[in-house]
């Protein structure tokens, strides 16, 4: 089973169980918890998890937690890929004046357009793929782009 994480921004992706706390609307779109995945997948059962843009809105005690369940989900050879922004690029960007300060502020808290929309917590792609290697995952890929961060990460 494959599953793709959303957070009322994303699209879904065909062949994945789409999972967004804030869809009431979408099709092909389960809501649920994205925290908590145990009314859509076992322990062991997935292929691969995206979370492609939600841990940044989730507080940090809370990301560290969910990445740990999500690390439960995966199958041997499962990947989980975590995605969101670095804090230290975001940092250097805005002193570099590369951003202004409208910009940076929408990427440190969300556009807050919606509800659901304010960001809870940062971290960088060096910290989140010593979270992940934490919670047993074997790090593949580090990526930063701009202030945009990935991680990819396997099941042993």
């Amino acid at each position: 089973m494959k599953i793709n994480l959303l957070w009322g921004n994303g699209d879904p992706i065909s062949g994945y169980v789409n999972v967004d706390p804030h869809s009431y609307d979408k099709e092909n779109v389960t809501n649920g918890d994205v925290t908590n995945l145990d009314d859509i997948v076992e322990d062991s059962e997935a292929t691969e998890i995206l979370a492609g843009d939600i841990i940044d809105y989730l507080p940090f005690d809370i990301a560290i937690k969910a990445i740990g369940h999500w690390a439960k989900k995966l199958r041997h050879k499962g990947k989980l890929t975590v995605g969101g922004n670095d804090l230290y690029e975001i940092s250097k960007i805005f002193s570099q004046r590369a951003i202004d300060l409208k910009e940076a502020l929408d990427v440190l808290h969300g556009a807050q357009n919606k509800p659901w929309e304010f960001k809870a917590s940062h971290t960088t792609v060096s910290d989140l793929a010593e979270i992940l290697e934490t919670h047993g995952l074997t790090v593949l890929k580090k990526r930063v782009n701009g202030f945009r961060m990935v991680v990819e990460a396997v099941r042993p």
